[in-house]
């Protein structure tokens, strides 16, 4: 039941980044911030039960983190392995909101 919910965490983040992503002030960015994080923690606190649940969170790490860094290593191969199981990249759609904004400015 976990997994259920971090799916649905998941899909609750990509769309608070894009909602923080689209604001035109700070004030609204910084609030819309807030709200990102939050949904961060509830990520990281919720208890993956299977492939899909780690992947949310290892995907999110994986991001989060970015690439190069020598002590994620196992942490990538162990990403990597879960892409290849569950056919799902969590980091890949999360370079994508980013991506998209990108290509619009």
């Amino acid at each position: 039941m976990q997994d259920v919910k971090l799916i649905w965490l998941w899909e609750k983040w990509k769309q608070s980044v894009a909602n923080e992503i689209a604001c035109e002030t700070d004030d609204a960015a910084d609030r819309a911030h807030i709200r990102t994080r939050a949904v961060e923690r509830e990520i990281a606190e919720a208890r993956a039960e299977g492939l899909i649940g780690i992947g949310v969170q290892l995907g999110l790490w994986r991001f989060i983190n970015g690439h190069g860094i020598a002590a994620s290593e196992q942490a990538d191969a162990a990403y990597d392995a879960l892409v290849r199981l569950t056919g799902k990249d969590y980091a890949a759609e999360a370079r994508a909101i980013f991506d998209r904004r990108d290509a619009l400015t």
